[in-house]
């Protein structure tokens, strides 16, 4: 069971962390918890996005804007609300985003070899 420590903050806001992102990084990621089994961070793709499949499930949570995922080469179209999942080792990536786009990244659970 996890519980809240002196350095983890119970709420974490949206704008606090886009500010914090660094836009210039390849990758534009802010990892705010980590655990074994659970990592939730802010990720702002870039075009294109090119991520390789990851080790574990996940879970996207649109905070803003909206675009296009592609999993596994089916591409379904979101918007702001919307919950995206991507099993672990699936090829995926977002396409046609707004400028405005920002989601929620949570990888959960048991690691699986990938390749």
């Amino acid at each position: 069971m996890s519980t809240v420590t002196d350095d983890q903050k119970t709420v974490v806001a949206l704008d606090e962390v886009i500010a914090k992102l660094d836009m210039a990084a390849p990758i534009p990621f802010s990892l705010e918890h980590a655990e074994e089994d659970l990592i939730l961070g802010l990720y702002k793709p870039q075009s294109p996005d090119e991520q390789s499949p990851h080790e574990q499930d996940e879970y996207y949570f649109v905070a803003r804007g909206n675009g296009e995922i592609s999993v596994n080469g089916v591409i379904e179209a979101f918007t702001t609300g919307d919950a995206l999942f991507v099993p672990a080792g699936a090829d995926h990536g977002f396409l046609n985003t707004s400028a405005d786009f920002y989601c929620w990244v949570i990888f959960y659970g048991p690691k699986f070899e990938i390749g």
